[in-house]
């Protein structure tokens, strides 16, 4: 059983993340459970991974994440 707390810091975890992400994650852990083969549940999650990339919301965080990431002296 977990606490409260963990409960709760774990839900303020996923809320950090984009609604579309979260939702397509919940969509395909549900699909995965009666999935009739793993690579049924991949090709779900390929799907979704596809569709996360085509909006905007992940461009912007991709690159602020290789902003982030850039090594040093390297040039934008």
């Amino acid at each position: 059983m977990f606490s409260e707390a963990a409960v709760f810091s774990a839900a303020a975890a996923i809320a950090e993340h984009a609604p579309l992400a979260v939702q397509l994650t919940k969509r395909s852990l549900r699909a995965g459970v009666d999935a009739p083969s793993l690579l049924s549940a991949l090709e779900l999650e390929g799907r979704a991974q596809v569709s996360l990339m085509r909006e905007p919301a992940t461009t912007h965080a991709v690159n602020r994440l290789r902003r982030r990431n850039k090594p040093a002296g390297q040039t934008p």
